[in-house]
C-alpha cells in the first residue's frame, strides 16, 4: 500500500475531518488532534498531511 492510500484509510477512520453531518464537524480541537492521528499513523506531519490531500478521496 503506498502513502496515498494509508492516508485515504487513516482520514476515512477519522469522519469528522470530512462529513459535514458529523456531530464533531466543527469541532476545531477534535479535528486538530484528528488530523494528528492521521500523520502519526502514515509517519508524516500534521501540516504536510493537511496541505497535501490524497487525490482518491
Amino acid at each position: 500500500m503506498d502513502l496515498d492510500e494509508i492516508l485515504i484509510e487513516e482520514v476515512r477512520n477519522h469522519p469528522l475531518l470530512y462529513d459535514l453531518a458529523h456531530m464533531e464537524y466543527k469541532n476545531l480541537r477534535r479535528k486538530d488532534y484528528a488530523w494528528k492521528e492521521v500523520a502519526a499513523n502514515t509517519k508524516t506531519g500534521v501540516q504536510e498531511t493537511m496541505e497535501e490531500p490524497p487525490r482518491l478521496l
